[in-house]
């Protein structure tokens, strides 16, 4: 009863409404997003879809990269200064963070169309990748400018419409823009209608924050306001950068080289057939990751509130009833891909149910995110980026070395096994840290055996 009270609390209950509007548009997004994977690889096959997917692991890496670990620093100060209306201090970081980024995002994206035919022929031993890599590089910078606009939208306590612009815009124009391409369809066809696509959505992106920071200035919210006259309006850059390093760190390492170099990897050592088929495994297991990616920013700003108020063991409390709720959301969804892992490959093609034993390893892998719920966040809003960033580099060493184990003697199956094996890790390395730093145990469950003790 004491559970059922905590869950239905106040707080709680308008915290969840929030959080199943924002989760219902990132399956939405996630729909989309998997329509357009299905179309690309029912059309293309497995081949010619292992060099598009091969081409968006080398993106997605390079832009996360390009972000230098400012989209987490984004949205903890910008919450920070949204929760005590100081305006100012919001126009600076937005304006320098997203300056940083956007030029570190411009050298990369051009070192990497300029680099595609090298890339492809020499690390890669397959020509054909060239095409496709060239076209998605320039990605790499509407990419992190679709991030910081959602990040953005999310301090303001506007994740419904941060999740449309995160993911479901891109997915939806990326679907519409394969039409022109409908006679003469391949890896490269996709590239471009993935790459417009991006475009596009930086545009829209940019148009609903202004529209929303004007709305959020002018509705003058009741709250604790800082004394500008009495402090400083900007945050000085070496401030920003010394929170953004070990995020960036952390975040190379969980967003970019955890989910991605599995399947670059691969790529090295197998055909193309069979990166096509991981490809399409693991973009179908992050169906599960997708439930909690969505809607672990909700908490955000009441962590960051939260932690501003000293209350680190109400934080501990509100991730473990978060992520009870999150759990039995999602838990149907795992089943789902658990026992008829065959029966949704073959969807994608005949030749892609070969690959049921993939999805099932990934899916248990994935599975483990939604069970720990929210601890990354804690961590970030909490200040504990370096213990964030001290567990992900050993969930890479742990990664690291079963990949080279694994890949060569088994392949696709190798890459699964040790993708799923250092999500595990992932997941549940930050767990003790978050424990020590809010007192009490943050993960359902787990609390019946640690009592809550003075945060450090």
């Amino acid at each position: 009863m004491n559970i059922l009270r905590k869950i239905t609390s106040h707080d709680l209950s308008k915290m969840m409404v929030k959080a199943s509007s924002v989760l219902a548009i990132k399956i939405i997004g996630s729909g989309i997003s998997f329509v357009f994977s299905f179309l690309v690889a029912r059309k293309l096959g497995a081949e010619q879809g292992g060099y598009f997917f091969l081409a968006l692991s080398i993106v997605m890496i390079l832009s996360i990269a390009a972000r230098l670990g400012f989209e987490g620093t984004l949205l903890r100060y910008l919450s920070r200064a949204a929760a005590t209306h100081h305006d100012a201090r919001m126009r600076q970081l937005v304006r320098t963070i997203t300056s940083i980024v956007c030029l570190s995002s411009l050298v990369i994206a051009t070192a990497l169309v300029l680099a595609a035919d090298p890339i492809a022929r020499l690390v890669f031993d397959k020509p054909d990748l060239a095409g496709p890599l060239s076209w998605m590089g320039l990605s790499v910078v509407t990419l992190n400018m679709i991030r910081l606009s959602a990040t953005m939208l999310k301090a303001i306590d506007q994740q419904s419409i941060a999740e449309l612009v995160g993911s479901v815009i891109q997915p939806s124009l990326a679907i519409a823009a394969l039409i022109p391409f409908i006679f003469a369809f391949d890896s490269l066809a996709a590239a471009v209608s993935y790459m417009l696509a991006s475009a596009i959505t930086v545009g829209t992106g940019i148009l609903f924050w202004k529209h929303c920071f004007k709305a959020f200035l002018a509705a003058k919210q009741p709250g604790p306001r800082e004394d500008t006259s009495q402090s400083e309006p900007e945050i000085a850059l070496n401030t920003l950068f010394k929170s953004a390093l070990p995020l960036w760190i952390s975040s190379v390492i969980n967003l970019a080289l955890l989910p991605w170099l599995p399947l670059l990897i691969l790529g090295m050592f197998a055909n193309a057939v069979e990166v096509g088929i991981f490809g399409v495994a693991t973009r179908i297991a992050n169906l599960i990751g997708v439930f909690m990616s969505g809607v672990i920013s909700v908490p955000a700003p009441r962590f960051a509130r939260m932690e501003k108020n000293g209350n680190r063991q109400g934080i501990g409390r509100l991730s473990r009833n978060f992520a009870t709720i999150v759990t039995a959301a999602v838990l149907p969804v795992f089943l789902i891909l658990f026992f008829a892992s065959s029966w949704v490959l073959g969807l994608f093609g005949p030749e892609f149910a070969t690959g049921a034993g993939v999805l099932i390893i990934l899916a248990i892998g994935q599975f483990t995110i939604v069970l720990v719920g929210p601890v990354r966040m804690v961590l970030i809003m909490t200040g504990h980026e370096k213990g964030l960033r001290n567990a992900s580099l050993v969930s890479l060493c742990v990664l690291s070395v079963l990949l080279i184990a694994l890949v060569p003697p088994f392949g696709a199956l190798g890459a699964a096994i040790a993708a799923a094996g250092s999500t595990i890790v992932t997941s549940f390395l930050p767990v003790p840290i978050a424990y020590r730093a809010c007192g009490t145990m943050p993960v359902p469950g787990l609390h019946f055996f640690f009592s809550e003790k003075t945060p450090r």
